[in-house]
């Protein structure tokens, strides 16, 4: 009989917890080849998102100059939420500004100045969401110059943020963010010059890192030092194309285009997309209809998709199994061994140094449990 290495990894969406060190029989492993002298069998679990329960958000930008985009967005809400409710998913969408002044939004679901009788949580099956959702996403552009698009993700997604219950557990988190200049996310403590938004792109080196803030982002659905497994966040950005061009002061930043307003390259929002991947994409601002946009965004970020799992070790090669099981732990009843078309073996990548792996949704949509467990050999250190 094979003993196997075990580690235990398990996600709720809002609570995660580990039991590691732990030495177990395992039957199902038992037609599968043995990994090679140099390298350790490993077993981990995955507990993915239910394909079906999505929680979106929308962070505006509210600076100076967004009415005209704002306006845009609201006129292709029809045509979002007629996409969404074609589709099998329950849903729930709100909106926050990236106003992180402290007479700002700080991450607070939003309702538009103007959205009488409106809410700032929209749920699937309520009345008139395309109307209320239009409203809601026109904040006016009196927000501050210090656009902090990021920041103002994490501080609404928090779990102990300004919007208990919007995040529910076991959901997949779609952030959509909107905006007509780069993020300027920066820490309470740093050294950047607020006295000019320009400061933002003239010492862009004193801002927050992409890195820390997708972490960051990461930590709100997990809970202590364990690492995130399933990847149930996919982050859209609507604004202007990058252009990777340093700007120095006292040199103004040029637009990359004028619809009719200026909008600015926004380059620490393309590294969010270069950095986590298949689950990022971006979309121009400057485009004329919003739409079809919108549209692209629920067939390909919002709508049921595959899932990517992050192993937890180098893996060496491609796993050798994986399977759906009932329950997390070493007690399983249950489980259904998945063939190659189940899933896809994407190896290491930016987001996943140690090995991603793509689990198909019709390899669990169907089931009452939605837990992973793999296979794999690791380096033996």
């Amino acid at each position: 009989m094979l003993k196997l290495e075990t580690t235990f990894l398990f996600f709720t969406f809002l609570a995660f917890s580990a039991l590691n060190g732990c030495t177990t029989e395992n039957p199902g492993y038992e037609s599968y080849e043995d990994c090679s002298s140099e390298t350790v069998p490993v077993r981990q679990q995955f507990s993915l998102a239910d394909p079906y329960t999505v929680d979106i958000l929308f962070v505006i930008d509210n600076g100076p100059g967004m009415s005209a985009f704002q306006q845009r967005l609201a006129r292709a809400m029809p045509s979002f939420v007629e996409a969404l409710s074609a589709t099998a998913l329950d849903w729930r969408v709100g909106v926050t500004s990236s106003d992180m002044h402290s007479s700002g939004a700080q991450g607070a679901l939003q309702i538009g100045s103007s959205c009488e009788g409106s809410a700032a949580m929209l749920e699937d099956g309520g009345e008139n969401i395309a109307e209320a959702l239009a409203c809601n996403v026109q904040l006016g552009e009196q927000g501050s110059g210090f656009r902090q698009g990021l920041a103002a993700a994490i501080e609404a997604t928090r779990l102990d943020g300004p919007n208990p219950g919007f995040v529910r557990e076991g959901s997949r988190l779609v952030i959509i963010n909107f905006s007509s200049h780069d993020d300027c996310s920066f820490a309470e403590n740093n050294s950047l010059d607020q006295s000019d938004p320009n400061n933002c792109v003239w010492q862009n080196d004193t801002l927050e890192s992409v890195e820390n803030l997708i972490a960051t982002l990461q930590q709100n659905v997990k809970n202590g030092d364990d690492f995130l497994v399933g990847e149930p966040i996919s982050f859209v950005a609507i604004n202007a194309p990058s252009n990777h061009i340093n700007v120095n002061a006292p040199d103004a930043p040029n637009p990359v285009c004028n619809a009719p307003d200026p909008a600015f390259a926004g380059n620490r929002y393309q590294k969010v997309i270069e950095t986590l991947g298949v689950l990022g994409e971006t979309h121009n601002i400057c485009a004329s209809d919003y739409s079809d946009i919108l549209i692209n965004v629920v067939q390909d970020a919002i709508k049921v998709r595959n899932e990517s799992i992050c192993v937890e070790m180098p893996m060496i090669g491609a796993p050798q199994m994986i399977r759906m099981i009932d329950e997390l732990g070493p007690n399983a009843e249950e489980e259904i061994i998945l063939g190659r078309g189940d899933y896809l073996h994407i190896g290491p990548t930016d987001a996943c140094e140690n090995g991603a792996i793509a689990i198909a949704t019709n390899a669990h949509d169907h089931l009452p449990y939605h837990i992973a467990e793999v296979f794999f050999c690791r380096a033996d250190e």
